[in-house]
């Protein structure tokens, strides 16, 4: 598994990503992997892959 380090995320999105998170109790990480596969099957999909 890799590690990737997101820098530079203004304080209030920050805020506000974490907010939204707790209300779906789901940690930052979890949801940073659950939105960038489902941009990869979406991708995925339009290219017909």
């Amino acid at each position: 598994m890799r590690v990737i380090t997101i820098r530079r995320v203004p304080d209030n999105l920050h805020s506000r990503f974490k907010a939204l998170c707790a209300l779906e109790n789901i940690s930052i990480q979890g949801k940073v992997v659950e939105l960038i596969q489902a941009y990869v099957e979406r991708e995925e999909k339009k290219k017909g892959k």
